[in-house]
């Protein structure tokens, strides 16, 4: 495709001339056009300052129009003005113009005034310290502008010790320190013929125009001084910043930075393809998604200054506040779209056309004419990059911009800069108080919200949970199994991603996420490596923020929960834990399992999903645990922010009951026609914060019926070949456990299997244990303790689990001298304690009788 229609012979009639005394003149007649530009180009800005006269180019730029010996201070502008002329002049970091727009019958009067400012100024003492006023006047008003200063932050932070760090403005302190003797040697220095191009464009006799500036210029001599750039060093970059300000307004501000190729990179045409598709116009990949589509942002563009020593590339928006984590994810996520996927060949096509056809503008304006080549000789000394700009840009490729995507853009070295209304501050400066630390492990509070951090120096992996105080204990009877199926729904669709976007945005960081409802706590855990956590954690802040529980994903899920309640049903030994426990704690909040049952399920619906995460899902109810390669002091702050625009939550327990006491035992049969008969039994245990009591329980469990080493596996399967499957679990609610022992054995042995598990409880608990027994079971609980807990994702779990639980964090390390200090006589105690009237369920069709 061919875009260079109308602008193959760009620039064919401009014609170059150099004075004497070294001035570049550049003339390009244009007779189809009434005016005339002139354009001086000065190959000086901020490159060539240093931070004791920062903002002195633009200093003087203001100096140049302070009168001369012929004309007095303002006299220039008027007699322009009544010509009938446009004039101005700007300051960048690499140049500095000047430049008038006229009539071209007033074009030779206009380039006498304007070339004698240039060669002539005054530097009037008394103008000078008015003007200085009116600069730093200047100063104060950009910085008052929030993108003006955030964009002034950007450079500075991301330029690293070069004068683009410094603000072309410069600042308070520089504008003041800016004597008249140095703006004299440094107009001396930089503002000598050779140094500065003239461009003439319009409808002119280049003959006349020639003999005209050499007029001017015959008695101006030649001076030496140093070359462009050649004592500029390459630019270096400070990369993956995340800074944040506050100012006076009322929206927020995100400056994006990376590097970027100089205009002498051969990089330069295919970024600003790149940066066209990004952020240009209503169809630009930025403004499509992350304005129109998601409405994260009022404003959004992206642009790449090319620069004489170096480029920056930089994305821009102003949005709401609470927007701030899915705005910042959702932009990463179209940069690390491009560079992995490309771009499609449309795209560059369009792209390529909205830039030749600007181009093709350009020469339509006597004044954008001028600028476009201007740039390129101020930068580079020629206009010859010019010339071949549109030829460049019409051959980039879809695999040039993917791979310039990947040389630029990269996200670990992005640096985020934010500006937020004052207002806020409070909100976003965490207040971080230490609430205690035992053996590396901290409990801080975070602006009320707790964390516990568990630093582990080196890991590559990092896992966070977050628990809420309440499960599905706290729920009421007929909706039991709402919190499961809010857990689950929880990544079925959020306002800025539906399901299969978080499920690809988890998987493609290699992360895990997943919500755990328990009868006194919900969990949400997650974990990603550590060098992802920022973009991983992202998913999470949406999560709980942005939920928006789809209707067909809310009805396939309520559908899915219902069918793994059949499967559980259809599982003859989950169906008996669940009967069995359901007897055991009969008119409880514990009655019922987390899932709920087909009942309860039917009567839950998508608005009381809603309503529960709206009052409850709130950071006031939220506990962190955080373990892996992280510094407090660094991390919680950046945690801290994305919490500020998380709702409050009402509290919610499960409500309290009495201790359950049995006075006669509770059997259940329920008759099924499967081969094998499962028995379970349970005894009413200890409460769960018991820290004394439950490190005996513990061991109790775990030498009865926990393994292949237990009494009951060796007893009922090893000695009488009763069962292939016996042993023992203990059900850990917070106000009440309860040890829990099964079988699944022939049916006609069925009486036989429960008289054999009797009769070992009632001798447990009148003769205690072998010392064999319980040094055994002390040594397998820890074995098994230290290697299931070898994970960070275990040990962030665990240490909530303990905490939410009431034992406190420390008992994560506090439990193994509790289990070591177990004795028979504890084991004696526990087990007059707990064995008494149980609960007993049995499934099948059991023969009771002893054979």
């Amino acid at each position: 495709m061919n875009n260079l229609q109308g602008i193959e012979a760009l620039g064919k009639n401009i014609e170059k001339h150099t004075l004497d005394n070294g001035l570049t003149l550049y003339l390009n007649p244009m007779p189809e056009n009434e005016t005339v530009s002139i354009n001086f180009w000065c190959r000086t800005g901020v490159i060539h300052e240093t931070r004791e006269n920062s903002g002195i180019s633009h200093y003087l730029e203001h100096m140049i129009f302070k009168g001369t010996e012929k004309y007095e201070p303002g006299e220039a502008d008027v007699i322009i003005d009544s010509l009938g002329g446009m004039t101005n002049a700007a300051t960048s970091l690499d140049y500095t113009q000047y430049y008038v727009h006229i009539h071209k019958d007033n074009w030779s009067k206009a380039f006498e005034v304007f070339a004698e400012l240039l060669t002539n100024p005054k530097f009037d003492k008394q103008e000078f310290e008015s003007e200085r006023k009116v600069v730093l006047e200047e100063y104060r008003r950009k910085m008052d502008n929030p993108l003006a200063y955030l964009n002034t932050i950007a450079y500075h932070k991301t330029f690293k010790d070069h004068p683009y760090e410094m603000e072309i403005l410069g600042s308070t302190e520089s504008i003041k320190n800016i004597s008249r003797e140095m703006m004299i040697e440094y107009y001396e220095e930089f503002y000598r013929p050779d140094n500065k191009a003239l461009f003439i464009f319009g409808d002119i006799d280049t003959e006349d125009v020639i003999q005209t500036v050499e007029e001017f210029y015959k008695d101006v001599p030649a001076q030496e001084g140093p070359t462009y750039g050649k004592d500029q060093k390459e630019v270096s970059y400070n990369t993956g910043l995340r800074k944040q300000f506050f100012r006076p307004m009322e929206d927020a501000y995100m400056v994006m930075s990376f590097p970027g190729p100089s205009l002498h990179d051969p990089d330069y045409p295919a970024m600003d393809i790149l940066t066209t598709i990004l952020g240009t116009g209503n169809s630009s990949r930025l403004t499509r998604k992350i304005r129109n589509e998601l409405e994260l942002a009022h404003e959004i563009s992206c642009a790449a200054p090319t620069l004489f020593a170096g480029g920056i590339t930089a994305i821009s928006a102003m949005f709401d506040p609470e927007n701030k984590a899915e705005l910042h994810d959702a932009v990463k996520g179209i940069l690390r779209d491009i560079a992995r996927n490309g771009i499609t060949q449309e795209e560059l096509e369009r792209a390529q056309k909205m830039i030749l056809t600007d181009i093709a503008f350009d020469q339509e304006s006597t004044a954008d004419l001028s600028s476009y080549f201007g740039y390129h000789y101020a930068l580079t000394g020629s206009i010859e990059g010019a010339k071949k700009y549109p030829e460049h840009i019409q051959n980039v490729t879809t695999d040039d911009v993917q791979q310039v995507a990947q040389k630029y853009l990269d996200l670990d070295k992005a640096n985020s800069f934010f500006a937020f209304p004052r207002e806020l501050q409070e909100h976003f400066e965490p207040r971080i108080e230490e609430v205690r630390s035992y053996e590396g492990i901290t409990k801080y509070n975070v602006n009320d919200v707790p964390f516990i951090v568990y630093p582990k120096p080196g890991r590559a992996t990092m896992a966070m949970n977050i628990f809420l105080p309440f499960g599905s204990g706290a729920e009421p009877e007929e909706k039991k199994g709402k919190f499961q199926l809010l857990g689950t729904m929880l990544r079925k669709g959020t306002r800025t991603r539906d399901a299969e976007t978080i499920a690809r945005d988890i998987e493609g960081l290699g992360g895990s996420f997943s919500v755990d409802v328990h009868k006194d706590f919900i969990q949400i855990s997650a974990s990603c490596l550590r060098k992802d956590f920022d973009q991983f954690a992202n998913i999470i802040w949406d999560v709980l923020k942005n939920s928006t529980f789809p209707e067909r994903e809310f009805e396939r899920e309520k559908q899915q929960q219902k069918n793994a309640i059949r499967m559980k049903i259809n599982n003859p030994l989950r169906f008996s834990f669940d009967k069995a426990s359901q007897m055991l704690f009969e008119g409880t909040p514990y009655q019922y399992p987390p899932e709920g049952t087909l009942e309860t399920v039917d009567n839950i619906t998508r608005t009381d999903i809603m309503e529960a995460y709206e009052k409850y899902f709130g950071r006031n109810n939220f506990l962190f645990v955080i373990t892996g390669d992280v510094e407090a002091e660094s991390f919680l702050p950046d945690i801290s922010q994305q919490l500020a625009f998380i709702r409050e939550g009402e509290s919610l327990e499960t409500p309290s009951f009495e201790k359950i006491s049995l006075e006669e035992p509770l059997l259940e049969v329920q008759e099924q026609p499967i081969e094998q008969s499962n028995i379970v039994t349970l005894y009413p245990g200890v409460p769960f914060y018991d820290q004394e009591k439950m490190a005996s329980f513990r061991v109790f469990m775990n030498v009865l019926g926990q393994g292949m080493s237990s009494i009951l596996f060796q007893e009922l399967r090893d000695t009488h070949g009763l069962a292939y499957i016996v042993g023992g679990t203990s059900l850990n609610h917070r106000q009440q456990t309860a040890a829990m022992f099964f079988i699944g054995t022939e049916n006609r042995r069925a009486g036989e299997a429960l008289e054999g598990m009797e009769a070992i409880f009632q001798r447990v608990k009148t003769e205690g244990i072998p010392d064999e027994d319980l040094e055994r079971g002390i040594n397998n609980f820890l074995g098994t303790y230290q290697i299931q807990n070898e994970s960070l994702a275990a040990q962030s779990y665990l240490l909530g689990y303990y905490e939410t639980m009431g034992l406190g964090f420390e008992y994560f390390h506090k439990i193994e001298d509790d289990i070591r200090s177990v004795s028979q006589e504890d084991i004696r105690a526990i087990a007059q304690k707990i064995i008494s009237e149980p609960v007993t369920f049995i499934l099948g069709e059991p023969n009771l009788e002893k054979e």
